[in-house]
Protein backbone atom coordinates (compact mmCIF):
# COMPACT_ATOMS: atom_id res chain seq x y z
CA UNK A 1 0.00 0.00 0.00
CA UNK A 2 1.03 3.66 -0.75
CA UNK A 3 1.95 6.07 1.85
CA UNK A 4 0.45 9.34 1.80
CA UNK A 5 3.37 11.33 0.94
CA UNK A 6 3.94 8.74 -2.02
CA UNK A 7 0.40 10.09 -3.31
CA UNK A 8 0.45 13.23 -2.91
CA UNK A 9 1.62 13.73 -6.34
CA UNK A 10 -1.18 12.36 -7.89
CA UNK A 11 -3.79 14.33 -5.97
CA UNK A 12 -2.50 17.68 -7.08
CA UNK A 13 -3.48 16.74 -9.92
CA UNK A 14 -7.30 14.83 -9.53
CA UNK A 15 -7.94 16.70 -6.51
CA UNK A 16 -8.36 19.97 -8.08
CA UNK A 17 -10.62 18.00 -10.99
CA UNK A 18 -13.47 15.98 -8.83
CA UNK A 19 -13.78 19.61 -6.76
CA UNK A 20 -14.16 21.35 -10.23
CA UNK A 21 -16.53 18.65 -11.09
CA UNK A 22 -18.39 18.83 -7.90
CA UNK A 23 -18.56 22.45 -7.22
CA UNK A 24 -21.21 22.57 -9.86
CA UNK A 25 -23.69 21.12 -7.82
CA UNK A 26 -23.20 22.49 -4.58
CA UNK A 27 -26.78 24.66 -5.04
CA UNK A 28 -28.44 22.40 -7.43
CA UNK A 29 -31.22 24.80 -7.95
CA UNK A 30 -28.94 27.63 -8.86
CA UNK A 31 -27.46 24.67 -11.55
CA UNK A 32 -30.50 23.55 -12.62
CA UNK A 33 -31.88 27.59 -12.92
CA UNK A 34 -28.82 28.33 -15.16
CA UNK A 35 -29.32 25.80 -17.62
CA UNK A 36 -32.85 26.61 -18.04
CA UNK A 37 -32.07 29.70 -19.20
CA UNK A 38 -33.08 30.53 -23.24
CA UNK A 39 -35.37 30.29 -25.76
CA UNK A 40 -37.15 27.18 -26.18
CA UNK A 41 -40.09 25.70 -28.68
CA UNK A 42 -42.83 23.65 -27.67
CA UNK A 43 -43.03 20.19 -29.26
CA UNK A 44 -46.20 19.26 -27.73
CA UNK A 45 -48.22 20.23 -25.18
CA UNK A 46 -51.56 18.67 -23.67
CA UNK A 47 -53.94 20.67 -21.53
CA UNK A 48 -56.63 19.04 -19.43
CA UNK A 49 -55.69 15.38 -21.74
CA UNK A 50 -56.39 17.35 -25.12
CA UNK A 51 -53.44 18.39 -27.38
CA UNK A 52 -53.15 22.06 -27.78
CA UNK A 53 -52.52 22.65 -31.45
CA UNK A 54 -49.77 26.00 -32.60
CA UNK A 55 -50.22 25.50 -36.21
CA UNK A 56 -49.50 28.97 -37.43
CA UNK A 57 -48.94 30.83 -33.88
CA UNK A 58 -45.87 31.21 -31.99
CA UNK A 59 -44.69 28.52 -30.15
CA UNK A 60 -41.65 30.34 -28.10
CA UNK A 61 -41.50 29.70 -24.36
CA UNK A 62 -38.73 32.21 -23.23
CA UNK A 63 -36.79 31.86 -19.37
CA UNK A 64 -34.94 34.46 -18.82
CA UNK A 65 -33.31 34.95 -14.95
CA UNK A 66 -36.34 33.24 -12.90
CA UNK A 67 -39.17 34.21 -15.44
CA UNK A 68 -40.89 32.21 -18.00
CA UNK A 69 -42.67 34.19 -20.66
CA UNK A 70 -45.37 31.75 -22.42
CA UNK A 71 -46.62 32.77 -25.51
CA UNK A 72 -50.30 34.04 -26.56
CA UNK A 73 -52.47 31.36 -27.82
CA UNK A 74 -55.15 32.75 -29.85
CA UNK A 75 -57.05 29.57 -30.78
CA UNK A 76 -57.55 29.35 -26.80
CA UNK A 77 -57.90 32.93 -26.14
CA UNK A 78 -55.00 32.93 -23.96
CA UNK A 79 -52.43 36.07 -23.82
CA UNK A 80 -48.85 35.63 -23.29
CA UNK A 81 -48.08 35.34 -19.58
CA UNK A 82 -44.81 35.65 -17.52
CA UNK A 83 -44.31 33.49 -14.48
CA UNK A 84 -42.00 33.43 -11.91
CA UNK A 85 -40.52 30.07 -12.16
CA UNK A 86 -39.25 28.31 -8.83
CA UNK A 87 -37.15 25.32 -9.35
CA UNK A 88 -36.48 22.54 -6.96
CA UNK A 89 -33.88 19.66 -8.34
CA UNK A 90 -33.34 17.92 -5.56
CA UNK A 91 -36.85 16.11 -5.15
CA UNK A 92 -37.81 13.32 -7.55
CA UNK A 93 -38.48 13.79 -9.85
CA UNK A 94 -37.75 17.75 -9.69
CA UNK A 95 -40.45 19.90 -9.29
CA UNK A 96 -41.42 23.00 -9.88
CA UNK A 97 -43.43 25.98 -9.28
CA UNK A 98 -44.76 28.73 -11.30
CA UNK A 99 -45.91 31.98 -9.25
CA UNK A 100 -48.03 35.00 -11.03
CA UNK A 101 -45.48 38.13 -12.12
CA UNK A 102 -47.02 40.12 -9.40
CA UNK A 103 -45.90 37.65 -6.36
CA UNK A 104 -42.39 38.54 -4.64
CA UNK A 105 -41.06 35.56 -4.53
CA UNK A 106 -38.08 36.48 -2.92
CA UNK A 107 -40.04 36.34 0.44
CA UNK A 108 -39.14 32.70 2.69
CA UNK A 109 -42.67 31.30 1.82
CA UNK A 110 -44.28 33.66 -1.03
CA UNK A 111 -48.16 33.39 -0.40
CA UNK A 112 -50.72 33.70 -3.24
CA UNK A 113 -51.88 31.27 -6.36
CA UNK A 114 -49.43 28.92 -8.35
CA UNK A 115 -49.32 25.88 -10.28
CA UNK A 116 -47.49 23.24 -8.92
CA UNK A 117 -45.65 20.81 -11.20
CA UNK A 118 -42.54 18.45 -12.12
CA UNK A 119 -39.89 19.11 -14.63
CA UNK A 120 -36.45 17.46 -16.30
CA UNK A 121 -34.04 18.47 -18.58
CA UNK A 122 -32.00 16.22 -20.47
CA UNK A 123 -29.64 18.74 -22.59
CA UNK A 124 -31.85 20.44 -25.10
CA UNK A 125 -35.00 18.61 -24.14
CA UNK A 126 -37.31 20.09 -20.89
CA UNK A 127 -40.43 18.23 -20.32
CA UNK A 128 -42.98 19.88 -17.44
CA UNK A 129 -45.91 19.03 -16.26
CA UNK A 130 -48.40 20.93 -13.90
CA UNK A 131 -51.53 21.51 -12.41
CA UNK A 132 -53.39 24.98 -12.32
CA UNK A 133 -55.00 23.62 -9.01
CA UNK A 134 -54.16 20.30 -6.69
CA UNK A 135 -51.45 18.60 -5.65
CA UNK A 136 -47.90 17.75 -7.44
CA UNK A 137 -48.16 15.48 -10.01
CA UNK A 138 -46.28 12.51 -9.65
CA UNK A 139 -45.70 11.65 -12.99
CA UNK A 140 -45.93 13.09 -17.47
CA UNK A 141 -49.19 11.89 -17.66
CA UNK A 142 -51.13 13.89 -19.52
CA UNK A 143 -55.29 14.07 -17.64
CA UNK A 144 -57.99 16.42 -16.98
CA UNK A 145 -56.17 18.18 -14.49
CA UNK A 146 -52.46 18.59 -15.74
CA UNK A 147 -50.84 20.18 -18.55
CA UNK A 148 -47.58 18.61 -20.16
CA UNK A 149 -45.03 20.49 -22.45
CA UNK A 150 -42.27 19.02 -24.51
CA UNK A 151 -39.99 21.63 -25.94
CA UNK A 152 -36.57 22.17 -27.47
CA UNK A 153 -33.71 24.51 -26.82
CA UNK A 154 -33.83 27.14 -29.39
CA UNK A 155 -31.29 29.23 -28.07
CA UNK A 156 -29.04 29.20 -24.79
CA UNK A 157 -28.51 31.64 -22.37
CA UNK A 158 -30.69 34.51 -20.50
CA UNK A 159 -31.72 36.88 -23.49
CA UNK A 160 -31.22 39.79 -21.31
CA UNK A 161 -27.93 38.79 -19.82
CA UNK A 162 -28.63 38.71 -16.48
CA UNK A 163 -27.60 36.66 -13.66
CA UNK A 164 -30.42 33.85 -13.19
CA UNK A 165 -29.05 33.24 -9.83
CA UNK A 166 -29.11 36.66 -8.66
CA UNK A 167 -31.69 37.12 -5.97
CA UNK A 168 -33.79 39.58 -7.39
CA UNK A 169 -34.68 40.12 -11.05
CA UNK A 170 -32.32 42.66 -13.32
CA UNK A 171 -34.67 44.76 -15.37
CA UNK A 172 -33.46 44.56 -19.01
CA UNK A 173 -31.13 47.22 -20.28
CA UNK A 174 -33.17 49.63 -23.02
Amino acid sequence: MRSMRQSWPWMVFVLPALVAHSGRGENPAATDRADLQGRWTIVSLTFGGMPVDFDGEDATIVIDGRKMTFPEHKKMRRQADTAWILVDPTTKPKSVDFLPESVNPDVERPEGPRAVGIYELEGDSLKICWVLAGDRPAAFESTPKTAVLVAKRIEKGATDGSDPNSPRPVPPNR
